[in-house]
């Protein structure tokens, strides 16, 4: 295959592999701790099949109508303007490290360093009829698509005489992790918003199925009840111990033999790794989760110039435990892989530090409220959730520039909420924050 080389007079060719907020991180750090002679000499160069990144916590108010989709995205070739890094749209595939190369569907690309962040994608695990009967909440295009058919259920609602239970619509979300709770709660707020009639009360409902014996079950017992009493006194039914078998023609079949008809079918219950067809050493790859497994300083092992980040990235805390996949951790890996980075091409760059991923807390957004999970294992509600957040945000957030625009969008959200009743938790910031990673 023809060789692609788009580096120009660079000596060190730096690609990054995929592109999310852990290479968005690292870009931002990378600029930051590398002197100016070394820039000149060094050329970041980013491999990615799609335009834009997504800020993957907020896609549940996006498909709920609370957030406007163009506020939870950013134009990957906008920020390649703004850090002036090479962008190729290419799907890649071989990754050959002994060689440092990449085969793509646009040419073999070489390199001195590789990054791999390729991220994650929808896992329905071979149950039959999953992928094709159920929608994903990915991408900001997913998000869209779930808005609309909110809007066409509720309308479906209006039009329903209460009288005609057995005709009314009804949702269903497989999954009762963070994404699959948040969804449920955002779509309920929706519906009962576009519907007066609040038929969803009435008719067949809205469904949270999950598979395990509670929902978040990777939070503490005592926040997935709190959840669990927040999401049945809105009216969503809640199943647990639901392992789904099939589903054909928006029918779910359970283990139990139980049977759920939907109207509307929303996958949200795992991820897996985009590691398949990067054809990677087995031994490099985690047997059980597909995950790229990386030691302290995030290098494959035997390959100081290569390493991984994000959700394709098999990073354990110290009890052994792998990082979860969500933004925070990607974006603090990119933020240690870019300082490092930086600094390894200085000559007298010698020791470096191992990776430690600081817990700050996160946030459960539950319609209107919220549950704040402190980093160790506190718990605040609904105001005082809404404040740890944003004190969260402003600690991670990487310059006053940023703090300053959130604290502003906040305060402008804030107002709006006054005025017309709307949540601000999030809503306002959103734009300002996700901006400012490219500025």
């Amino acid at each position: 295959m023809q060789q692609k080389e788009c580096y120009g007079k660079a000596k060190i060719k730096v690609v990054i592999l995929g592109f999310g907020f852990g290479g968005l991180s690292f870009l931002k750090a990378f600029r930051k701790y590398t002197r100016r002679k070394a820039k000149q000499e060094m050329s970041v160069m980013v491999v990615s099949d799609s335009s834009s990144i997504s800020y993957t916590p907020l896609l549940p108010l996006v498909s709920g109508g609370s957030i406007n989709p163009s506020t939870v995205a950013v134009k990957i070739s906008d920020l390649a303007q703004e850090y002036g890094f090479q962008l190729v749209q290419a799907k890649a595939g071989k990754v050959n490290l002994d060689l440092q190369y990449v085969e793509t569907d646009q040419g073999r690309i070489s390199f001195d360093y590789i990054i791999i962040s390729t991220g994650s994608s929808t896992n329905h695990f071979g149950i039959p009829g999953a992928e094709e009967e159920t929608h994903s909440l990915r991408t900001t295009a997913d998000a869209r698509i779930l808005n609309q058919e909110q809007v066409r259920l509720a309308a479906q609602c209006r039009n329903t005489q209460l009288r005609d239970r057995n005709q009314g619509a009804s949702l269903a979300i497989i999954g009762g992790g963070l994404s699959g709770v948040e969804t449920a709660m955002s779509l309920k707020q929706a519906l009962e918003k576009e519907s007066p009639e609040k038929c969803m009360y009435y008719d067949r409902g809205i469904y949270l199925i999950e598979a395990s014996g509670r929902v978040l079950p990777r939070e503490k017992e005592s926040v997935s009840e709190m959840a669990r009493v927040k999401l049945v006194s809105a009216g969503i039914k809640v199943l647990t111990d639901a392992r789904v078998r099939s589903i054909k023609d928006k029918v779910i079949h359970l283990d139990s033999g139980r049977t759920i008809k939907a109207d509307e079918i929303i996958w949200t219950a795992g991820v897996k790794p985009n590691t398949a067809g990067l054809e990677l050493p087995s031994y490099i790859l985690n047997p059980r989760s597909g995950r790229i497994m990386v030691n302290d300083f995030l290098n494959l092992k035997g390959y100081d110039n290569a390493f991984a980040i994000g959700d394709c990235a098999h990073i354990p805390d110290r009890r052994g435990t792998p990082l979860p996949e969500n933004a925070s951790v990607a974006v603090q890996e990119g933020r240690f892989l870019g300082k490092m980075l930086g600094r390894m091409v200085r000559p007298e760059f010698k020791v470096r530090k191992p990776f430690r991923y600081q817990d700050f807390g996160h946030t459960i957004i539950l319609g209107k409220d919220g549950i704040f999970v402190g980093p160790r294992g506190f718990t605040l509600r609904n105001v005082a959730a809404r404040l740890a957040f944003n004190i969260v945000s402003l600690i991670e957030l990487f310059t006053w520039e940023e703090r300053r625009a959130m604290i502003a969008g906040e305060l402008e959200a804030f107002f709006q909420f006054r005025s017309n009743g709307s949540r601000y938790l999030r809503g306002g910031s959103c734009s300002r924050s996700l901006r400012n990673f490219g500025n």
